[in-house]
């Protein structure tokens, strides 16, 4: 006869292995080798609708390469422009982070800083970042500093409503 300590943990165990078979189940499904499905996050619509390294049209393409580079989505119409990126990914990386600020920088709703609270351009001019394919804007260089050091706690700053982030 079982104790109840024996059946609670087997009864754990059998939850935790069905856990892990769903994720498991769930990441097959979205990526095979080399390839992955891509997954709009409101806030964070991917920026280009071309390969940075062919200038071909995505939506060309049945299934983009998809690398992720720093923290951000990069999509290309092969993986030999994936590889490509991979030799050299600055220019490319200029490129993604201009195309974020254009796409993002008029619909950006926050006018004040997410680190200081000051108003974009108290230092004299808004400092524009991109961080995972996301446009964040700071008061000043030290703010953009303070920021890499903990970007999530700074980024649930920027999908809260306005009135919280004025507070």
């Amino acid at each position: 006869m079982r104790t109840q300590t024996e059946h609670s943990a087997k009864t754990l165990f059998v939850i935790l292995m069905s856990i892990l078979a769903l994720c498991s189940y769930e990441a097959g499904a979205q990526t095979e080798p080399g390839k992955a499905e891509v997954k709009e996050h409101p806030g964070d619509a991917y920026p280009l609708d071309f390969c940075p390294v062919s200038g071909l049209k995505l939506a060309e393409v049945d299934k983009p390469a998809v690398v992720t580079h720093e923290g951000r989505e990069i999509r290309f119409c092969c993986e030999g422009c994936a590889e490509e990126f991979k030799e050299k990914p600055d220019p490319y990386m200029a490129e993604l982070a201009q195309a974020v600020i254009e796409k993002h920088k008029e619909s950006y709703s926050i006018d004040k800083c997410v680190v200081s609270g000051e108003g974009l351009d108290s230092m004299g001019g808004a400092v524009e970042f991109v961080h995972a394919n996301r446009l964040v804007r700071f008061c000043c260089e030290g703010c953009a500093h303070v920021f890499r050091k903990d970007p999530v706690k700074y980024m649930a700053k920027i999908s809260a409503p306005k009135e919280t982030v004025d507070q």
